[in-house]
C-alpha cells in the first residue's frame, strides 16, 4: 500500500509563516505526524507533494524514508495538480490525504481495512457551507461537492481516502483531461466523483462520525486542533 500527502498548501488564513504542514501540534510537526502513523500502520511508500516553501517541507522529511516531488503549478493550482505531480509513482492501492489534516489513529485504522476500490470517510456531525460536502442516498454516493446545499449534506467528506490500482489508473486519466482543459482550479473530488460515476468500481462511505479530526485551515481550526490533539487534550 502507498500514501501521497498533498502539502503544497501555503496557509494564508493561519498567516503564511510556514508551511501549514509543517504547523505543529504538541510540538510535532501535522505532516510528521502524518507519515510516523502510516508508518506505523506499515504504509512505508509515501510520496509528499511540495510548492509554497517546498524547501522548508523537504528539509522537515529529509531524515524519513518518503519520496518529494514538486507541484510547479501550486500558486495556481489547487489540489488537483498536486496529486498529478505525484502521480508517475502511484500503482499500487493508495492512501489520500491532505498535508493539513490531522486525525486519530482509529480513523486512519479504519480506511485502511475498509473494503472497497474507493474508500471514503464521511463525518455525519460536521457540515457547514464552506465543507466538501457528500449526498448519500442509500449507501451510494450521488454528490461530493462544496456546492451541495447544507440541507441536502448527508456529511462532510474528510480529506482522506484510499483508492484501488484500478481506480488510480481512470483518475489519472480524468485529472489529464482536467489540466489539459486549463481547469488547474479544479478539486481532486470532483476527478474522483468523475470516477464514482462510471460505476466501474465499488464505491464504500466510510461512516466514521465521532472520531477525531481536523483539517486546519483557519486560526479557529488550529485552536480546536490544539484542544483536541494537544498535550493538555
Amino acid at each position: 500500500m502507498q500514501a501521497i500527502i498533498l502539502a503544497a498548501g501555503a496557509g494564508r488564513r493561519l498567516g503564511g509563516r510556514v508551511p501549514k504542514p509543517l504547523i505543529e501540534i504538541n510540538g510535532e510537526q501535522l505532516l510528521i505526524r502524518s507519515i510516523n502513523q502510516l508508518n506505523d500502520h506499515n504504509v512505508v511508500d509515501i510520496i509528499v507533494v511540495t510548492g509554497y516553501q517546498k524547501h522548508l517541507v523537504e528539509g522537515a522529511v529529509t531524515s524519513l524514508n518518503v519520496r518529494t516531488v514538486f507541484n510547479p503549478f501550486y500558486p495556481m493550482s489547487d489540489n488537483l495538480a498536486s496529486f498529478w505531480a505525484g502521480r508517475m509513482y502511484l500503482d499500487d492501492t493508495c492512501i489520500m490525504a491532505h498535508g493539513d489534516l490531522i486525525l486519530e489513529d482509529e480513523l486512519l485504522e479504519r480506511l485502511i481495512h475498509a473494503e472497497g476500490d474507493i474508500v471514503l470517510p464521511m463525518d455525519r456531525s460536521s457540515v457547514d457551507e464552506e465543507a466538501m460536502k457528500m449526498k448519500v442516498d442509500d449507501g451510494m454516493l450521488m454528490g461530493l461537492s462544496k456546492s451541495i446545499p447544507v440541507h441536502q449534506a448527508t456529511g462532510e467528506s474528510i480529506p482522506l481516502m484510499k483508492f484501488s490500482a484500478g481506480v488510480l489508473e481512470d483518475l489519472k486519466i480524468v485529472i489529464e483531461e482536467a489540466l489539459n482543459k486549463g481547469n488547474f482550479k479544479q478539486l481532486l473530488d470532483e476527478a474522483v466523483f468523475k470516477v464514482v460515476q462510471r460505476a466501474k468500481f465499488v464505491t464504500t462511505i466510510l461512516d466514521v462520525t465521532g472520531l477525531k479530526w481536523i483539517e486546519i485551515d483557519t486560526k479557529d481550526d488550529l485552536k480546536r486542533a490544539v484542544d483536541i490533539f494537544g498535550e493538555n487534550a
